[in-house]
């Protein structure tokens, strides 16, 4: 009884439902929004859409946050925001949206949007109303308030500047929850819940007033009523119940009732397209064309429901939505389907489906039937009549047979083993003329070929039927392949080894016009025969001989003109849509395609391999797919030839071990018949479930919405693997309880589970795919591969689904509920109604129902075949194809000649191999891209992200082709991965790759030959004896275009020939820094030596030769002859004996510095640091630190000397002082070289082409002479010289530290990142080789992380030379500070210049390891700094310190760096003659032959003679070295010479301080003058107040600090500076008396002057100064640039 009661309640909620299956719509509402617009607030929910037609707006209220006005046509913009205090639900808007009706506070107010800007109200009811919907008629004359007390208040708003009553109803007193105005304005629909329906007609009245008379209701007590529509015919209404579903009513009872009150029903009373979910719709709309509903579903979205049929509604899409559904609308064009579900409004678009009906469905095995009523193994061929439903079968020696297919499920026979009497043919083909009226059967009797029949004749006589004619040929054999030509007036047939070619103009009058017999040789029987375009040519096939092509243009005379040659000629078809193409089934070879455009040659278009014996082939969907037969293995492969130069294989059908031999298709394709040795298979094609699939590829992830990005894709793309795609699949025409039961992957011709890669959402019925390289044909990279997917659904069955019309079975309602509970009870479905989806029914298998099958076997066999079909057809399989492909391409030739690899991955490999022994890859460095290369280079290896790998090669990769091969014969293998595709493994000729060039030989720069290098340095090429030389060739001297760096290696010529220039020549030849040295013997003079340099890249080389010519003698060498030649009176002197005194008296204002003062009782320390070790260490430090990065950075740049790069930046300041540069050209050419020698590039040159341009202007004739000579008359010319440098200045762009160097050890105040450098030097722990051992950087930790050390500073100061010569405002500034300096050195010595700007401090601290600090602190003189900056610049404050400069664009940090190395000597400056620089000695403690102490001694008679030769001075103790003041004492300690001590009263004296070399030159002397306290006024600057402190910058370097104090008063007072530091008569020959007082008398002139020529710079000619404008500023410049001491 339960049971009965359900199969009643599903009787009673599923009215009849008949699914039968309907074809999709062109259009659908895509599942994917175009455009959303989110809530901003928590009450501001989404809820009522109102469309103004005219206008193209949309109008959606949004609770508490107003009324948004939306723009379709500007992306759905947000035009305008109306808001109120009030909760908005209900509004109502004019179609031209000027006007818009809406509940303020309660009442009706009218807004005016006219100006689309603002909102102006216009008018407001005095009648307050709650709760209220508001209706506007079409007129929009009166508008409708519907209240929730049931009444109804309307009102004329003809006027909208005054609304008057117009009329009001009342139907019941409940809530109206909706209401509608007929599109004729004539009838009101109020909508009051289970209370039904109401309908009322509207007159309108003269005076502006309404009448409303109830006319009739649809009542509530099956349906209620929450919101209606109509149709615009006015026929139906639709209306929804939120609890129970759709109803649907015919108007027309109401309408039509001539005014009398009707009360109805719903013609349909209750339909919702579920069982199981429950009904929730709360707004609909329908379509212009009435035929389809959209409602809007609580927590389910969208349902379009297809009413074409009003009796039969049937849902057509649902758009899985979210939340309420609170309004739906569509667009004006209805292109867009609007929605609100209160948390946001969304656009859907209307767009075309993707059905994936591209193919057929062969995946729907279960349904397929065999029918097999002959005995014959060869069921052969068939031949369809779609327009009567008949099949026609040869079945070879079983005659011809005649189906009916009317249901294809249940095929019947109507003609069976059709055979002529006494003919022994088999029936393997039929001919069909006009339309199949006319059939022509083979026969095989002696006399005859054919037999012609009418068709009605043999379906309505069968075996009696009579022939109309019978077509002499006598022969032994038939008709197996016919074909007609396209004037249908003659056949074509296959007889035999025989062409038979018969006229059939006249029906009944057929006869043979010509034959064609095989010729001697050809093999076989002709099994296959067509017509080629034009009726020219026949082509016909033998199996084991080929195809053959006849010419027919003359029957009489028909010759064979091709032949190709196939053991498995089969048959061949032509093509319905192209004359040139036709296809050849060969058994073994499969499906060949060919080209007939140039019979009779044929030509191969593409061919598909199949297993087993290829026999037949089937046209499909306007022969873009073609059904293939086969023989032995297989049954039928579909093919898609849409492109017939790449056909491939789509799915393929096999049953058990059954082959197949031919089949035929219905014109809808819905069925496919196929034929093989056990009967007839029935296989239906087209699944009855239908979807659309959208397309999404997933392209990111946005923090901003905090989902993931997509991008809409179309079905028949090709999707790339490492890409992740989402399918979205909607089902059309099919019930909501529809079940997907699984998903499968169609692979190797079986259905398998989903792999891990794949998978299925069941909730947004989404497949979501990362796709793999598994999905692709790796053996076919170049296509996509076809990946299928198959949807397994179950369709959930009803009691009337088993309403049987059959007239074989038909059934009344209670034998269907008897089926129907038999079939549940039974197992065969669930309590879902869901068949068991592993169901199997056999043909045999029969259901015996009792109670309903009779004694009647027929009908108890038609009743379980009908129960079967049922319970299979709801199981349906139903394919999603896509197309994989590769990710990873190669591009032998792209566009922009920079993507030769695409790829989805962010890495990739790329792999290049030849011969061994054939060449050598050279292998570059680049930033981002590893390199590696083999011992042999045969084979290199790039690795690193897409983007540097593509740069690398686009770089083009360079080749060395070794002896014996040629760049054109090699060939390479490629190899390129990424990790996620397939390898690409690729052979080409290396010439054929277009980012390998060949490596280009090593040339010899013409620019700059050996020769003139050398003469350059040395006049004429000339030496002399007895004097060290040395000369460093320049690096660019060869060039190699493709490697860049080039060795050096140096030849003498000896004999014939030249020899490797040894140790054995007196001139040698230092590879490391390329540069000749030696010392010419007196046996030299008047010789002449050639020197070969042979300079290679390591691949190929290239040498030129200078001369040296040794003529030249030194001035001690004359000397020394003059000793000789004057006898012994100059012997006795000694002179050569005693040269260092002629040394020391020629140069002795080379080596002597300023005074150095002692006070009396009070500690005296002085310290000369000798760093000649630790500097050197520095070098090399610095040069493998930078070498490393570069390299490490991918730099392929050459290298370059530090000593170099700052040479670069003092290029002009060294030609002043070695005035060896003759004119203007030759300043130029020494430029030029340190320009070529850095390989900047044209950007840099450019730039100093164009300062140097604009200044060249400014020259006159005499000017361009003395170009890089700075005036001796100070005063006068010092404004030329700034200037020049705030010319300079102007031209010079602010350093944006772009190079890879700086940016890794600078921070963004432009400090040297110390810790990082010392970090990065332990890393790469450079070796340096000593005498007898190594020792690496590890081993010099605790200097290194020592601040104090030697190592330490040295680093530090020479790293800030290096980057202060990338900078080249600072480096000018610095430049400016120390010409400066020099030119107004008056009160120091040229030696020691920079104590002007800082103040030195010696002291006898100690480091943390308990070793004496070598250096002296030091302490910037901002004031006076500031003082020689304000000529360069203009300071809007006052100059307080370096960091002022900042906003200058220039980096204080390296300025006051640059300053402390000029203090401390810290230079790469080299001469063993003046080893003196700074403060320090660039000496190591055993190049010093003593420190020694002397008195002034003046008078005597040959005071003059000593003055002159520097021995104006007597030493101060007994011996050298040995004696010194009592209160001074000498020490030498790791490094550095102190001198120390405290002087007493009785000391007061002055001391010279010589420094000796080993020669006896002296290297450094100064005097120490010890003084008493008050002496000269010392106690006043030791002891200056705070306020006399002005501007003393406190700060060193890091953590070193000052006590240095000195004040700009000193330099306004020189002659109180010169008494402070005791410049007195004793030193007035140092400094000239002249000299002061000009410095005294035009000190201020020049600060004046300077400042007037401030304001017109560009007025004054002068002198260039052009020193830095070739350094390297790009970033491609600075990685060329590393070290190479």
């Amino acid at each position: 009884m339960t049971s009965l009661l359900i199969i009643l309640f599903s009787i009673f909620m599923n009215i009849v439902r008949m699914q039968s299956r309907t074809v999709a719509q062109s259009w659908v509402y895509s599942s994917e929004y175009d455009f959303i617009l989110s809530k901003t607030e928590k009450q501001g929910l989404y809820n009522r859409i109102q469309v103004a037609k005219k206008a193209n707006l949309v109008f959606i209220a949004s609770g508490i946050s107003g009324i948004k006005i939306v723009n379709p046509q500007k992306n759905y913009a947000v035009q305008n925001v109306l808001r109120t205090n009030d909760f908005i639900e209900s509004f109502a808007v004019t179609q031209d949206a000027n006007y818009i009706f809406l509940s303020i506070n309660g009442t009706l107010t009218i807004i005016d949007y006219t100006s689309r800007s603002n909102f102006q109200k216009v008018s407001q009811d005095s009648v307050l109303v709650q709760n209220m919907e508001i209706i506007l008629n079409n007129a929009e004359t009166v508008l409708f308030l519907l209240q929730s007390d049931g009444k109804v208040r309307a009102l004329n708003v003809s006027n909208k500047s005054n609304p008057t009553f117009a009329g009001s109803a009342l139907w019941h007193q409940t809530q109206i929850f909706n209401g509608l105005i007929s599109y004729d304005d004539k009838w009101l629909f109020l909508c009051q819940g289970q209370k039904g329906l109401g309908i009322y007609q509207i007159k309108y009245n003269k005076d502006g007033t309404i009448s409303l008379d109830l006319a009739g209701a649809f009542l509530g007590n099956q349906s209620g009523s929450y919101a209606v529509e109509m149709t615009t015919d006015l026929k139906y209404i639709v209306n929804i119940d939120n609890q129970r579903g759709v109803s649907i009513g015919d108007f027309t009872l109401i309408s039509n009732s001539n005014g009398y009150y009707v009360e109805t029903n719903y013609t349909i009373q209750i339909w919702w397209p579920s069982n199981i979910t429950l009904p929730a719709p709360y707004s609909l709309c329908l379509s212009s064309d009435n035929n389809f509903l959209f409602m809007g579903v609580l927590a389910q979205g969208i349902f379009i429901v297809d009413i074409t049929d009003k009796s039969n509604p049937q849902l057509y899409q649902q758009i899985v939505v979210p939340y309420q559904g609170e309004s739906v609308k569509l667009s004006v064009d209805e292109s867009h389907l609007y929605y609100a579900n209160g948390q946001s409004f969304l656009a859907f678009p209307k767009i075309t489906p993707n059905l994936n009906n591209q193919y057929l469905n062969l995946f729907n095995k279960h349904l397929a039937h065999t029918f097999s009523w002959s005995d014959t193994y060869h069921y052969w061929r068939c031949q369809i009549d779609d327009s009567n439903n008949l099949y026609y079968g040869s079945f070879d020696d079983d005659g011809l047979w005649i189906l009916d297919i009317n249901n294809p499920q249940d095929i019947k026979v109507l003609v069976q083993r059709f055979t002529l009497p006494n003919s022994t043919a088999n029936i393997d083909n039929i001919i069909f003329l006009n339309d199949y009226q006319y059939i022509l059967v083979p026969v095989c009797d002696g006399e005859n070929v054919l037999a012609v029949y009418e068709t009605k004749e043999i379906l309505t006589n069968k075996l009696q039927a009579k022939p109309l004619q019978m077509i002499f040929y006598p022969n032994d054999y038939y008709v197996v392949d016919s074909d007609l030509n396209e004037q249908l007036n003659l056949l074509v047939t296959a007889v035999g080894s025989s062409v038979v070619f018969i006229d059939v103009t006249t029906i009944g009058k057929f006869f043979v016009k010509s034959v064609w017999q095989f010729e001697q040789g050809m093999k076989g029987t002709c099994t296959g025969i067509m017509f080629t375009n034009g009726n020219q040519y026949v082509i016909g096939s033998s199996r084991g001989y080929g195809y053959f092509i006849l010419d027919i243009s003359d029957l009489r005379n028909i010759k064979k003109v091709y032949y190709l040659n196939s053991f498995g000629a089969e048959n061949l078809d032509s093509s319905s849509v192209s004359n040139d193409i036709g296809y050849f089934i060969d058994g073994l070879q499969g499906v060949i395609i060919v080209d007939f455009s140039k019979l009779p040659q044929i030509n191969i278009i593409s061919q598909i391999q199949l297993p087993g014996w290829s026999n037949d082939i089937t046209f499909v969907n306007d022969e873009k797919l073609m059904i293939v037969s086969t023989l032995e293995k297989g049954m039928i492969y579909m093919i898609d030839i849409s492109d017939i130069q790449n056909p491939f294989l789509v799915s393929q059908y096999t049953y058990l071990n059954q082959n197949g031999m031919s089949s035929c298709a219905l014109k809808d394709f819905s069925y496919l018949f196929i034929n093989n040795n056990i009967g007839v298979i029935s296989l239906p094609t087209i699944g009855k479930v239908q979807m659309h699939v959208e397309v999404q590829e997933i392209i990111g992830f946005s923090s901003t919405i905090n989902d993931y990005v997509y991008r809409k894709r179309q079905i028949t793309d090709s999707f790339l693997v490492g890409t992740s795609i989402n399918i979205d699949i909607q089902f059309l025409y099919q019930p909501l309880d529809l079940v997907v039961d699984s998903v499968l992957y169609y692979k190797e011709n079986s259905l398998t589970p989903l792999p891990d890669w794949i998978t299925y959402d069941p909730d947004q019925f989404c497949l979501k795919i990362h796709v793999v390289k598994e999905s692709i044909d790796q053996s076919n990279l170049d296509s996509s591969l076809l990946n299928v997917f198959v949807l397994k659904t179950l369709k959930p069955l009803y009691v009337q689904d088993f309403y049987f019309k059959n007239q074989n079975c038909l059934t009344d309602n209670y034998q269907n509920w008897l089926i129907f509970y038999f079939i549940r009870q039974n197992g065969y479905i669930d309590d879902q109604n869901l068949v068991n989806p592993n169901l199997k029914l056999s043909i045999q298998e029969e259901i015996f129902i009792p109670n309903v099958s009779q004694d009647d076997q027929n009908f108890n066999t038609c009743i379980s075949d009908q129960v079967k079909q049922i319970l299979l057809n709801s199981i349906q399989y139903s394919p999603i194809y896509l197309f994989f492909k590769t990710s990873l391409i190669y591009n032998q030739n792209p566009p922009n000649k920079i993507a030769y690899i695409q790829t989805v991955a962010t890495s990739v490999s790329v792999n290049i191999i030849v011969q061994k022994l054939s060449g050598k890859f050279i292998a570059k460095n680049q930033t981002g891209a590893n390199i590696s290369l083999n011992e042999e280079q045969n084979n290199i290896l790039i690795t690193g992200t897409v983007e540097n790998v593509n740069k690398y090669i686009s770089g083009q990769i360079v080749f060395f082709v070794l002896e014996g091969y040629t760049y054109n014969s090699i060939q390479a293998d490629l190899l390129i991965s990424d990790q996620i595709n397939y390898d690409l493994s690729l052979n080409f000729q290396l010439s054929e790759i277009n980012f390998i060039k060949e490596k280009s030989p090593v040339i010899k720069n013409e620019q700059y030959s050996l020769q003139s290098q050398f003469n350059h340095f040395y006049s004429d090429g000339s030496l002399q004896i007895l004097t060290e030389f040395s000369f460093s060739i320049f690096q660019n001297t060869f060039l190699s275009p493709d490697v860049g760096q080039v060795t050096y290696t140096a030849y003498i010529h000896q004999g014939d020939e030249f020899v490797l220039l040894d140790s054995s020549y007196w001139i040698q030849f230092d590879t490391q820094g390329n540069k000749f040295y030696g010392l010419p013997p007196q046996k030299a003079f008047r010789s002449s030596i050639k020197i070969q340099v042979v300079g290679t890249d390591g691949y190929s080389s290239c040498s030129d030769t200078f001369d040296i010519t040794v003529d030249q003698l030194p001035l001690l060498f004359v000397l020394r002859l003059i000793v000789q030649i004057v006898g012994p009176l100059i012997g006795a002197l000694g002179m050569y004996k005693y040269r260092e005194i002629f040394y020391n008296s020629i140069f002795k204002t080379k080596n002597r510095y300023s005074n150095v003062n002692a006070l009396i009782k009070q500690k005296f320390v002085l310290k000369v640091p000798l760093i000649s070790q630790d500097l050197k260490k520095a070098k090399h430090v610095i040069a493998d630190l930078i070498q490393n990065v570069n390299k490490e950075q991918g730099s392929n740049a050459k290298k370059i000397g530090l000593r170099r790069l700052v040479k670069l930046a003092t290029v002009l300041k060294q030609s002043q002082e070695q005035g060896n540069i003759k004119n203007l050209q030759d300043v130029q050419q020494e430029i030029d070289e340190v320009i070529d020698d850095l390989q900047v590039d044209q950007k840099i040159r450019k730039e100093s082409k164009n300062i140097q341009n604009a200044q060249n202007n400014k020259q006159n004739a005499q000017q361009s002479i003395r170009r890089y000579q700075f005036p001796n008359n100070l005063n006068a010319d010092m404004i030329d010289i700034t200037n020049q440098f705030k010319d300079k200045l102007a031209a010079i762009k602010t350093n944006t530290r772009n190079t890879k160097i700086e940016q890794k050890y600078l921070n963004k105040e432009g400090r040297i990142n110390m810790k990082l450098v010392i970090e990065d030097i332990l890393i790469y722990n450079k070796k340096y080789q000593k005498p007898d051992k190594k020792k690496e950087s590890k081993l010099f930790r605790e200097e290194l992380y020592n601040k104090k050390s030697n190592l330490y500073k040295c680093i530090k100061l020479l790293l800030a030379r290096y980057f202060i010569a990338l900078d080249l405002k600072t480096n000018l500034i610095a430049e400016y500070i120390r010409e400066y300096g020099k030119k107004n050195c008056f009160l120091y010595t040229p030696n020691d210049w920079y104590k002007q700007f800082v103040k030195i401090v010696y002291d006898e601290n100690l480091d943390i390891h308990g070793n004496v600090i070598s250096w002296p602190k030091i302490q910037m003189n901002n004031n006076r700094i500031g003082s020689v900056l304000k000529h360069l610049f203009h300071f809007n404050t006052k100059f307080i310190n370096l960091n002022s400069l900042t906003s200058k664009g220039i980096n204080p940090y390296l300025l006051k760096q640059i300053l402390i190395a000029d203090a401390l000597g810290i230079d790469l400056k080299k001469s063993s003659l003046f080893p003196s620089y700074g403060e320090c000695l660039h000496l190591k403690p055993g190049d010093l032959r003593s420190v020694e102490s002397f008195k002034f001694a003046p008078g005597g008679c040959c005071f003059s003679l000593k003055s002159l030769l520097n021995k104006e001075y007597d030493p101060y103790g007994p011996k050298e070295n040995l004696y010194f003041p009592s209160w001074l004492n000498l020490s030498i300690q790791r490094g550095v010479i102190i001198l120390s001590g405290t002087p007493q009263k009785l000391d007061i004296e002055e001391i010279l301080i010589r420094f000796y070399g080993l020669q006896g030159y002296i290297y450094r002397s100064f005097i120490i003058r010890v003084q008493s306290l008050g002496s000269n006024k010392s106690k006043n600057r030791s002891n200056t107040p705070k306020n006399q402190e002005n501007n003393i910058d406190t700060s060193l370097e890091d953590d070193e600090d000052s006590i240095m104090q000195i004040s700009e008063d000193q330099y306004k007072n020189p002659k109180k500076f010169a008494d402070d530091y005791n410049m007195n008569s004793c030193q007035s020959s140092h400094f000239e008396q002249e000299k002061k007082i000009k410095f005294l008398n035009e000190s201020s002139k020049f600060s004046k002057e300077s400042q007037a020529h401030n304001e017109n710079i560009s007025q004054a000619e002068t002198p260039q100064i052009n020193q830095l404008q070739n350094t390297p500023r790009e970033q491609s410049d600075l990685q060329q640039i590393s070290l190479n001491i």
